[in-house]
């Protein structure tokens, strides 16, 4: 069902409703209160009462605001009524006083904006859910529909820009877990119809004047390369230099279906639909766009450069969106991962026919050079050397290390260019927690020093394979508090080198 029927539902469907249990429902009481009228607003603000993080302001083409609902839970955080919220008049540019019949007393309210049309199911299929079972789940999300959900070029009567799918967020408790989807409570006193409407014309309307703060359904990931003062990249031990014009990136492993509200289980645990799907060591993860382990799949941005921690106009960057996504177990093939792409120049070579290293003369990109990977080992498993002549590489792996065929493998990196892995967390949450992607969060990376070569494939090595951990060795998750309605800003700095 599209948006615009949905909400011809939601319009004639504001009773109450009673569902069955096992569709997650309760029986819903009569009404009890008098009569009265409510009105709404939606509000994108900055306020940070409870933020752990900075707000990063949003693009005006990330706030518009096009089509709503509003949804209303009675005493025990049920659903009773969705209503449809209109920002504009007919005209596209008068605002709206959006005001509904309801009953006097306590509720609670949550929104959602610009539902994309992934969302099949009635919004009134809400009616009767409660607060901590809102499990509905948007399915089919791939690159080509992603573009509904972060649409940037629609163009409303107001001549706005801009479609972003936004819902209510995420609230917190004080040892900064997600507790449950964020509300607005209102105590809906007796008035008139005229009385609501004359309150809606003030300045600040306060009679049964509801605020909602709404926030994008999805995250946002700035991924730039921090220069030094110089204008350089800084490199420590790295045996060769990045050329950093050549860096690009790409946000890989979005999971196909998130929640359509933050989802706790019932059990105030913050989770995606994959959430257990995927346990390490035991099933190859699917479901997940563009795969990290397909380079035919990833298209590449560029990404912004900073110098002294500014971005620097003269070299514009592209910033990507990501879907929500949790895992109890956190691989290389279920979690939300920056794959970077960059051309490497060695400071010395093995030149063709030889099996010492030389200085190296050649301009970077102008070649392919080539490393042996020994299969044997775990960790620091790659020879120092890099070849120009493959079969070089091969004699040195065979005679001189005395590797047997399958204990190594030549790998090629053409043109120079290498890959790094770079997974989003946040050191400030625990494990695995740390690299949940959160809707209406802003993922800021940094590519600040370069310590050595990446892989010769996107999707890494033979301790980056899909059902492995990720990164058992430092376990860092990303994972930021979505009570600030504008992106809540997350750092992260990083090196590049092979993890």
């Amino acid at each position: 069902m599209n948006f615009k029927y949905a909400m011809m539902a939601a319009a004639i469907s504001l009773g109450f409703a009673s569902c069955s249990d096992n569709e997650g429902n309760v029986n819903l009481p009569e009404e009890v209160g008098e009569e009265t009228y409510v009105q709404f607003d939606l509000l994108q603000d900055n306020s940070s009462t409870r933020a752990l993080y900075p707000e990063a302001p949003a693009e005006d083409v990330e706030t518009t605001i096009n089509s709503a609902a509003v949804f209303m839970l009675n005493s025990n955080k049920v659903i009773t009524k969705v209503f449809t919220f209109e920002p504009y008049e007919a005209d596209g540019t008068t605002k709206k006083q959006n005001i509904y019949k309801a009953t006097t007393g306590t509720y609670y309210f949550i929104a959602v904006a610009n539902v994309p049309s992934a969302a099949t199911f009635a919004l009134t299929d809400l009616i009767g859910k409660h607060l901590d079972n809102l499990n509905q789940v948007i399915n089919g999300i791939n690159a080509s529909s992603f573009g509904e959900f972060v649409d940037q070029a629609s163009v409303n009567k107001a001549g706005k820009k801009g479609n972003f799918f936004m819902t209510s967020g995420v609230e917190m408790d004080l040892n900064q877990d997600y507790k449950q989807i964020e509300y607005t409570t209102k105590e809906l006193k007796l008035a008139t119809y005229d009385q609501i409407v004359a309150d809606g014309k003030l300045s600040n309307p306060k009679l049964n004047y509801v605020t909602i703060r709404i926030g994008r359904g999805v995250a946002k990931v700035d991924t730039s390369v921090g220069l030094q003062d110089d204008g350089t990249l800084l490199h420590v031990d790295a045996k060769g230099l990045i050329k950093p014009e050549s860096i690009e990136y790409v946000v890989t492993n979005n999971p196909n279906a998130m929640h359509f509200f933050p989802n706790f289980g019932g059990a105030n645990l913050f989770q995606s639909p994959y959430h257990t799907a995927y346990p390490v060591d035991e099933t190859q993860p699917t479901n997940y766009w563009p795969d990290l382990h397909d380079a035919t799949a990833l298209t590449y941005k560029t990404p912004f450069t900073k110098k002294g921690g500014s971005i620097i106009s003269a070299k514009g960057g592209e910033y990507s969106y990501a879907v929500e996504n949790t895992n109890a177990e956190p691989t290389y093939g279920n979690a939300t991962i920056v794959s970077v792409k960059a051309q490497f120049n060695p400071d010395k070579v093995v030149l063709s026919g030889a099996t010492t290293e030389s200085d190296n003369a050649a301009a970077v990109g102008t070649y392919d050079f080539y490393r042996i990977r020994n299969n044997k080992l775990r960790e620091d498993y790659y020879d120092n050397r890099f070849f120009l002549d493959a079969n070089d590489a091969d004699d040195v792996a065979k005679n001189e290390l005395g590797l047997l065929d399958g204990e190594y493998v030549i790998e090629e990196y053409k043109n120079c260019y290498c890959y790094y892995i770079i997974p989003l967390y946040d050191e400030l949450k625990e494990i695995t927690e740390r690299y949940d992607i959160v809707r209406n969060h802003y993922y800021e990376l940094t590519i600040n020093k370069v310590l050595a070569c990446g892989y010769s494939s996107p999707g890494g090595d033979i301790d980056t394979e899909e059902p492995d951990p990720l990164d058992p060795k430092k376990d860092t998750y990303l994972h930021v508090n979505l009570v600030v309605k504008d992106w809540t800003r997350v750092r992260q700095g990083g090196p590049l080198e092979p993890r």
